[in-house]
């Protein structure tokens, strides 16, 4: 799930890396080498940190500054600081589908890539379930209408049935 995540993301980033290009970017570097799997090769990278950190790890300072430079997102101390800070407070306040989309509605606050809202919104729905690790299930929808099948509307798809 971590390599779909990280492929859908850098498609959103206008990158060529497919699944295949993203997953031999990292497995055929040596550890040694690891700071050189390139821009792609991070976003793997980012996504394998989320599903790879203890849940209750991933929302720290620390953490976020870490995928923040992983996914090419410009590091600012003060904001990784304020957008802990802002995270604390959408988990601890509001139910579950307002925690996600608070989490969309942060990362574009403080503008970040729709993949990073996907990356804040799974690690908080991990940390809200009481998940040990969180899974990256919205990363691969990063980039929405990427999709190879068309998504439709209820009307749309019925005109088509009663065809």
């Amino acid at each position: 799930m971590a390599l779909s995540a990280a492929a859908a993301t850098a498609k959103q980033a206008g990158r060529v890396e497919d699944e295949s290009a993203l997953r031999d970017a990292v497995l055929l570097t040596r550890p040694s080498d690891f700071l050189s799997v390139g821009p792609a090769g991070s976003m793997l990278l980012a996504w394998r940190r989320l599903a790879g950190t203890p849940a209750e790890k991933l929302l720290t300072e620390a953490s976020i500054g870490a995928v923040l430079d992983d996914l090419g997102l410009r590091r600012d101390d003060e904001v990784v600081s304020d957008l802990a800070d802002d995270l604390r407070q959408l988990s601890a306040g509001i139910g579950t589908v307002g925690m996600l989309t608070g989490a969309f509605a942060t990362a574009e606050r403080y503008g970040f890539a729709r993949a990073f809202g996907c990356w804040l919104a799974d690690a908080l729905l991990a940390q809200r379930l009481g998940w040990a690790h969180a899974v990256p299930l919205l990363g691969a929808e990063a980039a929405l209408g990427a999709s190879a099948r068309p998504r439709r509307s209820a009307p749309a798809l019925w005109r088509q049935a009663l065809k």
